[in-house]
């Protein structure tokens, strides 16, 4: 019998709606294909503070700031799979998204101090979302060298990328639909095992 896949969906745009939240959407629509139970969060609705860098997490993997983050720290340490969707600021993920990548030094506390084993024993995948103004590779490539030591220590095997450039205007993904397919596809293989997953997708300048 299959086990049935859980899947954290996070967009940050703080725009709403999004480019980066269709292309979500569209991926959260193959997911659910599969029978996969699909939580979908938006960033902008919740408060989480800049990390401090106090090392108070480095006892108790706990962050010792109060407001929201603990909620998504246990969101994203036991969903099976991760889906991020974002747009590009200055060369960079927006800022909601380094906030929270920031604050998870408790995760990276729990596995490189703590030594403590993998909440999770499954191979963990996610799947990055990317859309911009300009075509330039060097965003994906910066924001992928962050989620590489971000997905280390939340135990990620492997992920794929999909990103789309040229977007100015809030529903301007609409005119790309074979992005928004791949995006469908890329949610469906994320959920099932031995479905042509692929660790990297190179960016779409169409």
């Amino acid at each position: 019998m299959r086990m049935i896949s859980s899947v954290l969906a996070i967009t940050s745009s703080p725009r709403h709606p999004s480019n980066s939240e269709t292309l979500l959407d569209y991926a959260v629509e193959g997911c659910r294909e599969t029978g996969a139970s699909v939580e979908k969060i938006r960033l902008t609705d919740f408060m989480i503070r800049p990390c401090i860098g106090c090392n108070g997490c480095h006892k108790t993997t706990r962050c010792v700031l109060s407001d929201d983050y603990q909620m998504l720290h246990d969101k994203l340490q036991n969903a099976n799979h991760l889906i991020f969707a974002m747009p590009v600021y200055f060369g960079s993920m927006c800022a909601q998204l380094k906030c929270l990548i920031d604050r998870g030094q408790t995760f990276w506390v729990d596995k490189y101090i703590l030594k403590n084993k993998p909440a999770q024993s499954i191979h963990r995948k996610a799947l990055l979302l990317i859309t911009s103004d300009h075509d330039n590779v060097a965003y994906v490539k910066n924001i992928e060298e962050i989620f590489r030591y971000y997905f280390l220590s939340l135990n990620i095997k492997e992920h794929q990328t999909i990103y789309q450039p040229h977007l100015e205007n809030k529903q301007d993904i609409l005119n790309y639909p074979e992005t928004l397919e791949r995006c469908r596809i890329a949610g469906k293989q994320l959920c099932v095992k031995n479905l042509g997953f692929q660790c990297k997708v190179s960016p779409t300048s169409e």
